[in-house]
């Protein structure tokens, strides 16, 4: 590929996965500057999401051409930061390419490609008796007095599961798929009024027909999705401006959030916290 200098970066990798797949505004970006440990962070340049091979190599190639370092990123469940690009490099995402390519079982072996988690890893094993263990077995450590209040993460940053093109169900964060007459949620934050209403963050999606039949004593919505957004700039989730429960019957294209969305904090919040603020 010949690309010309004043040619934007962006523009030339989306010849070559796609524009959709090309990440390069600050609130997308936002997504992909932490992995699995939140307290270390780096924005990338831009982000690419290549689906195959050959997607790959293309990438690889012109990057090479434009002496512009990347990153490559799985899954980003790593717990070490080793999945963070700096601000002059591109970070290539893997999570697109999330096939089984072939379970061995006679020789426990398989070959995946590099955006499979281990979950789905280990459901392609059951089959034939096997399950993919990413860490040696052995007993659980001892858990410490008080288990409810133990720090836990709360990031909505990547999406879990990854939708690898298939019809979509429920996922964790990521981009919401809200119809096309949708207002993105805003919201006030009591705690800074002068700021007035401001976008909300997308948190979850959840199919009606995924939640438990006992759930709110069979009440409430069992067809469509429920979007959830929150504020998670704030201290407390108390106030009702801060979050907000959408129930749609249909779906649009994945929305991207607006401009003005601030960036995720990296914040812990305690198992206490979470179970009176949610």
């Amino acid at each position: 590929m010949t690309l010309s200098p004043e040619a934007p970066l962006g523009d030339a990798l989306g010849r070559i996965v796609g524009p959709r797949w090309v990440r390069s505004r600050p609130a997308e970006l936002a997504t992909y500057r932490a992995d699995g440990l939140p307290t270390h962070e780096s924005t990338p340049r831009l982000v690419v999401l290549p689906a195959d091979r050959d997607q790959v190599i293309a990438v690889v190639r012109l990057l090479h051409l434009l002496g512009v370092p990347f990153v490559a990123r799985g899954a980003g469940t790593g717990l070490s930061g080793g999945a963070l690009a700096d601000g002059d490099a591109v970070l290539i995402t893997l999570t697109r390419m999330c096939r089984i390519l072939e379970v061995q079982a006679s020789d426990r072996r398989a070959v995946v490609q590099p955006g499979v988690v281990n979950a789905r890893l280990s459901e392609a094993g059951l089959p034939h008796g096997l399950q993919y263990v990413p860490v040696p077995p052995g007993p659980s450590p001892p858990q410490p007095p008080g288990r409810g209040s133990e720090p836990i993460s709360l990031v909505p940053r990547r999406q879990i599961p990854v939708r690898c093109d298939e019809a979509p169900a429920s996922w964790l964060g990521g981009l919401p798929m809200m119809p096309d007459d949708m207002e993105w949620p805003r919201g006030i934050n009591p705690e800074k009024p002068d700021e007035g209403e401001r976008p909300l963050h997308f948190v979850a999606q959840i199919a009606c027909a995924d939640l438990p039949p006992e759930l709110w004593g069979g009440l409430g919505p069992r067809q469509g999705w429920l979007l959830f957004f929150l504020n998670s700039n704030a201290s407390t989730l108390d106030d009702g401006k801060l979050h907000q429960v959408i129930h749609t019957r249909t779906l649009g294209a994945e929305r991207h959030p607006p401009d003005a969305l601030w960036a995720v904090p990296a914040r812990v919040l305690t198992g206490r916290q979470l179970s009176n603020e949610l």
